[in-house]
């Protein structure tokens, strides 16, 4: 059974396709941070920063503001330590509509742990 740290606390529920452009440069956002683990307050940061960059993140999370960013952070933050897994935020990236439904609290908690939909 794997550990609760290296599973999201999200289950996708729609793929939908991510821009490679996007994805290459918040990798290589994340990789300038260094390591498996970002904080969440790092995590906040970067964010904010990507929202500035033109097609940086999808066009979901270019509105979010930073009180969302930090319900996010804690979202992916699967094991309450303060540090967020780099695969759960390259994972809710590949499903930026999912993660910004959860966010806005249009999705119910059931729904989400549904494995196979």
């Amino acid at each position: 059974m794997p550990s609760p740290r290296t599973q999201p606390r999200l289950t996708p529920l729609h793929p939908l396709r991510f821009n490679t452009d996007q994805m290459e440069e918040l990798q290589t956002q994340l990789q300038a941070v260094g390591g498996q683990y970002i904080s969440t307050v790092n995590f906040c940061g970067l964010m904010m920063r990507l929202t500035t960059m033109p097609h940086a993140v999808p066009e979901e999370w270019a509105r979010m503001d930073q009180t969302q960013y930090k319900k996010l952070a804690c979202l992916l933050d699967s094991t309450d330590s303060g540090e967020i897994d780099v695969q759960h935020i390259i994972w809710a990236v590949k499903h930026p509509h999912d993660t910004f439904q959860l966010l806005r609290g249009d999705l119910t908690r059931q729904s989400t742990s549904i494995d196979d939909a």
